[in-house]
């Protein structure tokens, strides 16, 4: 394609391809601020923290649900009645024995020797 195949009216000035991509890159420079902005709120968006009463009412409601639930269970099931035979008494009597004998212990030179429970 020859210089004189152009149509001088098609035909642009160096000067105003320059002024148009900087134009452009104006554009672009608002549009990458706006999108950082609009990232910023999204990201801001669900993350609230919880005031301090705010996050002791949501463990205090969680507890009360996972006792309710406990409890639930617990109603279910029905109690059943150990015979009092000679054999469980003496069983229970060594598991209580045993109790004791744990929480009594106190290995020497063990300063919770001096504690008092």
């Amino acid at each position: 394609m020859n210089q004189e195949d152009l149509d001088p009216d098609s035909t642009t000035d160096v000067g105003d391809v320059t002024n148009t991509e900087e134009e452009l890159i104006r554009e672009c420079e608002e549009m990458w601020k706006d999108m950082e902005e609009c990232q910023n709120k999204l990201s801001l968006i669900g993350t609230e923290t919880l005031t301090d009463s705010n996050a002791q009412l949501s463990l205090l409601i969680m507890q009360v649900k996972c006792l309710t639930a406990e409890l639930s269970q617990w109603q279910k099931k029905t109690p059943e009645t150990i015979p009092l035979t000679e054999d469980v008494l003496i069983t229970l009597g060594k598991e209580e024995i045993l109790q004791m004998m744990i929480l009594s212990y106190k290995p020497v030179g063990c300063p919770l020797n001096s504690l008092q429970f």
